[in-house]
């Protein structure tokens, strides 16, 4: 196989957290088979040994064991284009934000499609504002507390990790 290097640019770690999205958006829409699919996908991009664009220029893109030819398609158009059409779409059948809070560890895209239906949550504030007004005291809301609190104070939101921790360890004080 012919191999360029391409290290000025990691295409396939772009790739990676593009499917990941995508992987998450479809779970938040309950699509099963896309999410598992694009997980996939993401999973084999980062460990691929050599930039896929060296298996597009050698014609063997559509032998990576584990990339069907719907995915193929749509990492030959990123490096065709910078962008994946699908994407862009699926971007528009959830609140904008989501895609950011689908990055928060201990809250997938199933505790946000709950939140979403039940609460009517679709941002970061929102969230916030809710966990404040929640009924205290179960263990479930301590847990759900944690578990955001460090995902804000992991993206840099220490003003708003504080709150939630606080809140939560609150609820547990009477």
């Amino acid at each position: 196989m012919v191999c360029y290097d391409f290290s000025d640019y990691n295409i396939n770690k772009d790739l990676s957290n593009i499917f990941r999205k995508m992987g998450a958006i479809y779970e938040f829409l309950d699509d099963k088979f896309r999410s598992l699919a694009y997980y996939k996908a993401a999973d084999i991009l980062e460990d691929l040994p050599d930039d896929v664009r060296n298996y597009i220029l050698n014609g063997k893109l559509y032998s990576i064991r584990g990339i069907g030819q719907g995915i193929a398609t749509k990492i030959e158009e990123y490096v065709e284009t910078g962008k994946i059409q699908k994407y862009e779409e699926l971007k528009n059948l959830v609140p904008e934000e989501f895609i950011e809070l689908m990055d928060l560890k201990g809250i997938g895209p199933k505790t946000l499609k709950r939140l979403y239906d039940e609460l009517g949550i679709s941002t970061k504030d929102e969230l916030v504002k809710a966990l404040k007004d929640v009924e205290r005291g179960s263990d479930n809301f301590l847990k759900i507390n944690l578990n955001i609190s460090l995902s804000l104070f992991k993206m840099g939101d220490y003003e708003k990790a504080l709150f939630v921790l606080e809140n939560g360890l609150n609820s547990f004080k009477g």
